[in-house]
Order: structure tokens, then sequence, then C-alpha cells
């Protein structure tokens, strides 16, 4: 009976301290503060420090699958100690044709959250027909880094604390 209290109680630590860890990190966010048919500056918040290369930039309206498809950008941007990304002057890499564009963030290489659209008309670009895009976009991974490491290595304790406790009383 002992080993499955034990057991019980080492899993409802780890779960109890899971919505607390995860409710301490705000969500990234990216939002575009100002636009015009020269730049976007882009800001953020919730970032945390990385060793990855953090860069802003701006897809084309139609989508786009490689760097040298981004109409804007990429810039690379450093997240302060409070994980806020100063806003940032992006300038367009071409006159952008009249559409709807929203702004992003790439963690090497990867777009990581996307900002809320804004919508780009009359710069003098004409708008050519594009041909339509043969597959989805590829999953994205899930977050990780050293927001999540206190919570895994407390769960690996928790459990390996549960599983001496088991085998202690299984000798006894």
């Amino acid at each position: 009976m002992r080993k499955v209290v034990t057991v019980i109680t080492a899993l409802v630590a780890v779960l109890t301290m899971a919505p607390s860890a995860v409710a301490q990190t705000p969500a990234p966010t990216v939002a575009v503060t100002q636009f015009d048919c020269e730049s976007v500056t882009i800001t953020g918040s919730g970032w945390e420090q990385t060793e990855a290369t953090v860069e802003v930039a701006v897809p084309p309206s139609e989508g786009g699958e490689s760097r040298e498809d981004l109409i804007a950008g990429p810039v690379q941007v450093f997240p302060d100690a409070q994980g806020n990304i100063a806003p940032t002057v992006v300038p367009f890499n071409r006159t952008p044709p009249d559409g709807d564009y929203a702004a992003v963030v790439l963690v090497d290489d990867l777009v990581r959250e996307q900002s809320p659209g804004f919508t780009l008309t009359g710069c003098g670009a004409a708008t050519a027909p594009t041909p339509p895009t043969t597959g989805a976009p590829g999953p994205t991974l899930p977050a990780t880094g050293s927001s999540t490491m206190p919570l895994l290595a407390i769960g690996v304790v928790l459990f390996a604390l549960g599983l001496a406790l088991v085998r202690r009383t299984r000798t006894n």
C-alpha cells in the first residue's frame, strides 16, 4: 500500500508543479508597430536569451519557402534580459506588392511566432499572378530550451525518488 501511495504522491507533486512552471514563462509575441512602403518596425516580448540565432523578417504575402523569398529582412535581434526585442526597423528588400503581410520571428531559421497581419497598398509594384504552392508548410518543432530544463530536472528527480522508495520497501 505504501508503494502505491509513494508513487501517487510523486506523480501529484510533478503535476502540480508543471502548471506553475509553465505559467511563469509568458508566451512569446511579435508585433508590427509601424509600416510603410520602405520598411516595417518589428518588436516583441517574452523571448528568452539564447545561443540560437534570432531574426525578424517579413515573408511574402503569398508565402515563401526560403530565406531568399523574404520580402523584408532577415535582421538579427538580441532579446534583452526581460525577453523584449527592441523596436527594429527592417527595410523591404524590394518594393512590396499590395497585399496582407505579417512579421515573423525566426529562431535558427525556423518560424517561431507571427505577428497580427497588416495590409500594404499603393507601393507601386504591380502584383503579378503567382503559381500555386504545391505543398503545405511543414510542421514546426515545439519550443525547448533553458526554460523547460528545471521542470524536466524536477520530474526526473521525483521519479528517481519514487523508484528508490519502492525499491527500499520491497527489500524490507
